[in-house]
């Protein structure tokens, strides 16, 4: 199975002590070893670092989006995934990098997304797969 990685995984797996980031850690661990089949988008490693840069941790972003980039693949935003992601956040109440992230899965041929965000659960063209679920 073909799983696109959301940047909640990442996060989690980086942050402090909660709930998700064992789990998530753990999945990350996975996919460096080749056990899962995982894809991420230039819009995900965009968010980290945009993420880390906006909480005065510059380089800590750094560090982890090239960390990601070493072993998960990134796939493109075009101006077709951009229509999509139009489309999805117009039909349904998520947030805008939320209808890119599943625009560019689904245009990847990619239903299952790996996140711990619920905002996902509307969008009916793809599965979240929740980390504390993922077998």
């Amino acid at each position: 199975m073909r799983y696109f990685l959301d940047t909640s995984m990442i996060m989690y797996a980086a942050g402090a002590e909660h709930e998700y980031k064992k789990p998530c850690v753990a999945i990350l661990e996975r996919i460096e070893r080749h056990e899962l089949e995982i894809f991420t988008s230039v819009e995900v490693i965009q968010e980290l670092f945009y993420r880390y840069a906006h909480i005065g941790r510059k380089q800590e972003g750094v560090i982890l989006a090239k960390s990601v980039m070493s072993f998960v693949p990134l796939l493109p935003v075009d101006d077709a995934i951009m229509e999509s992601a139009l489309d999805l956040f117009e039909r349904y109440d998520i947030d805008p990098r939320d209808a890119l992230h599943a625009a560019v899965a689904l245009n990847f041929g990619i239903t299952l997304i790996l996140s711990s965000d619920q905002h996902f659960d509307q969008v009916k063209e793809v599965q979240r797969v929740d980390p504390l679920t993922l077998p």
